[in-house]
C-alpha cells in the first residue's frame, strides 16, 4: 500500500468530478469510506484513470469539496495531478484540514508564499511571492509581488506591485505600481502608477499616474494625470484635471485632455 507521504486528494462539487469527467463518487459515510473504483486500460493523464492530487488547492472553486482518498496499483503522473489505477473517497477534509492544504474557507490567513485558494469569508493578506485564487466573497489584500486570480463577488485590495486577474463581480482596489487585468462586470479603482486591462462591462475609477488600456463596453472614470486607451468604437470615458483619454479605435488615434467628457 502506500506510504504516508504518497496522501493523495479529490477535489468534487456535489459529489462530481469538477475538472473533466462525469463520475458521480461514491461518498464516505461516517467512519465507512466511499466504494472502490478502478480504471480499466493503459492510464493516461489526459483520458484514462483516475485523477487525483497532492496540491487542492490547484484545483479549487467556490462550493467545492475535498476528500482524503485511498489507492492502489499503478500511478503516473506529478504531486500536482496525477492518474491512479484503483482509488476511494475515504473522508472529507474539515476547515482546519484545508488550512494545512492552503485552502481557507474562513478566518484571516497570512501567506507569503506558495499558492493557496480563498473562498467564503476567509480574509487573506498576501505578500512576497504568495499566489492567491480567491473566489465567492472572499477578501484579499496583496502586498509587495503577491498575485491574485479573484472570481465571483471576492474583494481585493493591492499594494506595492501586486498583480491582479479578475473575473466575473470582483471589487478591485489598486495601489502603487499594481498592475489589474479586469474582465466582465469588475469595479476597479487604480490609484499611483497602477495599470489596468480592462474588457466588457468593468467599471474603472484611475487616479494619479494610471494606465488604463479599455476594451468592450468598459466605463472609465480618469483623474490628476492618469492615461486612458480606448480600443471600442463607443468609449465611455469621463476626463478632470490633467487626464488624458486617447482613442485609439480611429486612426489617427484622437487625444482629450481633462475636463472634457467623451
Amino acid at each position: 500500500m502506500p506510504s504516508e507521504n504518497e496522501k493523495y486528494y479529490k477535489v468534487l462539487m456535489n459529489g462530481k468530478s469538477l475538472h473533466g469527467g462525469s463520475l458521480e463518487w461514491s461518498l464516505p459515510k461516517g467512519d465507512k469510506p466511499g466504494e472502490w473504483y478502478e480504471a480499466k486500460g493503459v492510464l493516461s493523464l489526459r483520458d484514462n484513470g483516475l485523477h487525483v492530487t497532492k496540491t487542492p488547492a490547484a484545483w479549487w472553486a467556490d462550493g467545492a469539496e475535498c476528500f482524503e482518498v485511498e489507492w492502489d496499483g499503478d500511478k503516473i503522473g506529478d504531486d500536482n495531478k496525477a492518474v491512479v489505477r484503483k482509488c476511494r473517497l475515504v473522508r472529507m477534509l474539515t476547515d482546519e484540514d484545508l488550512c494545512k492544504l492552503g485552502i481557507f474557507r474562513s478566518g484571516s490567513h497570512e501567506v507569503k508564499s506558495g499558492a493557496v485558494a480563498a473562498s467564503g469569508s476567509a480574509i487573506v493578506r498576501a505578500s512576497d511571492s504568495a499566489v492567491v485564487t480567491a473566489y465567492g466573497s472572499a477578501i484579499v489584500k496583496a502586498y509587495s509581488s503577491a498575485i491574485v486570480k479573484a472570481y465571483g463577488s471576492a474583494i481585493v485590495k493591492a499594494y506595492g506591485s501586486a498583480i491582479v486577474r479578475a473575473h466575473d463581480s470582483v471589487s478591485v482596489t489598486a495601489y502603487d505600481f499594481t498592475s489589474v487585468r479586469a474582465y466582465d462586470s469588475v469595479n476597479v479603482t487604480a490609484c499611483g502608477f497602477a495599470s489596468v486591462i480592462a474588457s466588457g462591462s468593468v467599471i474603472v475609477r484611475a487616479y494619479d499616474s494610471t494606465i488604463v488600456r479599455a476594451y468592450g463596453s468598459t466605463s472609465v472614470r480618469a483623474r490628476s494625470h492618469s492615461t486612458v486607451n480606448t480600443y471600442s468604437g463607443e468609449p465611455d470615458v469621463e476626463t478632470e484635471g490633467r487626464a488624458v483619454h486617447i482613442d485609439r479605435s480611429v486612426f489617427p488615434p484622437i487625444i482629450r485632455r481633462g475636463w472634457a467628457k467623451s
